[in-house]
């Protein structure tokens, strides 16, 4: 076991536990700390210690016997000297320039493409212009050196495009007073630049901008801004994700000359760059790409690559919010005032220059014992018309656990090449380790249960099915769900032929945002003509008013009598209705106990002049049927009055 550079120091000069070096080697050895990693003042101390009887010899040999041994182990005794030939032609090697390369076009993320902006057709540009702090810099991250060939985005982009069109650069702004790139992680005493002293650089940049067809902006952070914090004069952390100095107001000018813009995050840790998600057409995040940065970026950026990274971490909008990570426990369910829950862009997010389908989730078996495994199993299909990467990610949640569980957590992902057409069925193993959790005595167990197994494209982008486990004698560590309510067995809810808003269990309830408080107004009426020459049918009317963060109205279908009380239709697969009415696109919604105050699943229907049916999977509305509390009937979104009738529903 090793020290952290200055760790041991830090006993005496920071934590303030040890008063000498010696004190700190003592309170060190013991603790089993082998090695020092700093100037070796305070293990030097050790030999004085131990020649006055202070520190014993078989403490020492003990450290040491264990260095030595991890030496021998590495084979450092065997062979101790390097060969310089081989040294040479290995480093920066065509293959490891290759795996660099290849490293960095799949690290590259596509967080947005407006109308398909990229990839970029360079057969339609007489002008580039690349623009930023990040563009014509070497960026490698932390503890890194020189390599003996680096191509930064600037000079990737010019390889590309030769003289097929005119490469314009501008530096737009500088944001530290010390270099610019992977040399900055070296330099101490850092300093912000003025962002009004950049006034001429960003005028550069906009004329840069307005001479050509396309703008590449690559901005962000550099090593001197995120790094490693080992002194005062050598700092690295901040209390701002926002982008630093002024290439707020460069991106902002860019953007304004009107000319299409794509924006190239340099940088090494999320940004709430809140401006370019909004106004900017084309995003792509990098991070630090290495040596081979620029080709891997100018290769995405013309399309001789798809992207197909994804996120490894949540971007938030603001440091405020908190928490910002993905698998966050259950009781982080309020938003801040005037603001919202969701991220930029969530874990795991990332597009592609086609698009990709998810289907068929499944897992067998349904049920397991503690200590089983299950197959989950999902069809990804490239629906789009060119190949490309998905990564098809697996999270886990347990809904009843003897303690509080995160929402979800990854548990496997795996990254897939698809042509246009191909499906892959894409498997995961659910063995006992993706189940546990440590219990209140700290104990890694598998508790029985119902565990929700969501997969997906992202984090927020998941589709679910339940996989139960059993303890040794079949007990599932959860009640036993109701009897379905009494009426319920024919599947039919209501025809209205009696012409009356009635149905066969449960009741019709108007309902509109005036329940929280909003102006929105609804109405229910049986009406003579139903579907297929039937009697009646169930008459909705009102008028969305503003007055209300989510405008809504329309019918409600509580099968438990009242919107709060909730009923076990686990055995019903499908909710079917026909509908008509005054053109316009209406939308079905099912509430369910465990998503109580959340927005619940949603699909839409249009209800034209003529009567049609629609039928939905109850699964498409992230539920099992176990716990329904309503079913939701309604206009949404924009304020204005609505008419639909429905008729003939059923849950069976």
């Amino acid at each position: 076991m090793t020290s952290d550079g200055d760790g041991l120091q830090m006993l005496v000069q920071t934590h303030h536990v040890a008063a000498t070096k010696a004190d700190a080697a003592r309170l060190a050895l013991a603790a089993g700390v082998d090695f020092d990693l700093s100037d070796g003042s305070v293990y030097r101390t050790l030999i004085n210690q131990v020649k006055q009887g202070i520190v014993s010899q078989s403490e020492l040999d003990r450290a040491g016997g264990r260095v030595l041994a991890t030496k021998f182990r590495l084979g450092l005794f065997d062979n101790p000297f390097v060969d310089p030939e081989y040294a040479e032609k290995t480093t920066n090697s065509p293959e490891h320039r290759a795996l660099a390369l290849k490293a960095a076009q799949e690290t590259v993320v596509l967080l947005k493409n407006e109308k398909n902006l990229l990839p970029l057709d360079l057969s339609t540009l007489k002008t580039i212009a690349v623009i930023g702090p990040n563009a014509d810099g070497l960026h490698l991250g932390g503890y890194s050196r020189m390599p003996s060939h680096g191509v930064t985005i600037l000079q990737g982009v010019q390889d590309r495009v030769g003289s097929k069109a005119k490469v314009l650069y501008a530096e737009g702004c500088r944001f530290t007073d010390k270099h610019q790139d992977w040399h900055g992680w070296f330099d101490d005493d850092v300093k912000l630049v003025d962002p009004a002293t950049q006034a001429d650089k960003i005028k550069a940049a906009v004329d840069a901008a307005k001479s050509a067809n396309v703008a590449i902006l690559v901005v962000g952070e550099n090593e001197s801004t995120n790094r490693e914090a080992w002194s005062e004069n050598h700092r690295g952390d901040r209390d701002s994700l926002e982008l630093l100095g002024a290439q707020n107001d460069l991106v902002k000018a860019v953007v304004e000359t009107g000319t299409p813009t794509v924006v190239f995050l340099i940088n090494g840790r999320p940004l709430s760059i809140n401006y370019i998600a909004e106004h900017v057409p084309a995003i792509l995040e990098g991070w630090y790409l290495g040596q081979e940065g620029g080709t891997a970026a100018a290769n995405v950026l013309f399309g001789d690559v798809n992207p197909g990274g994804k996120l490894p971490i949540t971007f938030p909008r603001s440091v405020g919010d908190l928490p910002d990570f993905y698998n966050h426990k259950p009781s982080a369910n309020r938003s801040y005032a005037f603001s919202t829950r969701q991220p930029l862009f969530p874990f795991g997010y990332g597009l592609s220059y086609t698009t990709f389908s998810f289907d068929n989730l499944r897992v067998e078996p349904k049920q397991i014992q503690i200590g089983g495994t299950a197959k989950v199993s999902v069809d990804v299909t490239n629906s789009g018309s060119r190949e490309g990467d998905e990564v098809p990610q697996v999270y886990i949640h347990q809904k009843i656990a003897s303690v509080t569980r995160p929402v979800m957590q990854l548990k496997g992902f795996q990254r897939v090449t698809l042509k246009p057409g191909e499906k892959k069925t894409i498997e995961f193993t659910i063995t006992p380790d993706t189940l546990s959790m440590l219990n209140v005595d700290m104990h890694n167990v598998v508790e029985p249960g119902i565990f929700e197994v969501m997969v997906g494209p992202s984090s927020d982008q998941t589709k679910t099915v339940p996989l139960a486990v059993t303890g040794p004698y079949g007990e599932t560590g959860i009640a036993p769900p109701p009897p379905p309510p009494a009426g319920s067995d024919s599947g039919v809810v209501s025809n209205f032929d009696d012409m009356k808003t009635s149905a066969n269990y449960g009741a019709w309830i108007a309902g509109s945002d005036k329940m929280g408080g909003g102006k929105s107004i609804s109405s229910l009426q049986a009406v003579a003509g139903g579907a297929n020459n039937s009697k009646g049918a169930l008459q909705v009317g009102g008028e969305l008013i503003p007055g209300a963060q989510f405008l809504w109205g329309g019918a409600l279908f509580a099968p438990g009598g009242s919107p709060t009380e909730s009923v076990n239709l686990s055995g019903k697969k499908t909710i079917s209705f026909w509908a008509k009415g005054d053109g316009k696109t209406y939308t079905i919604a099912v509430t369910t106990e465990a998503n109580q105050g959340g927005m619940p699943a949603m699909k839409s229907f249009a209800a034209g002049p003529d009567w049609k049916q629609y039928s939905f999977p109850i699964s498409d509305f992230q539920t099992d049927g176990s716990d329904i509390t309503g079913l939701a009937f309604v206009s949404a979104g924009a304020p204005g009055k609505f008419e639909f009738e429905i008729d003939e529903v059923e849950i069976k």
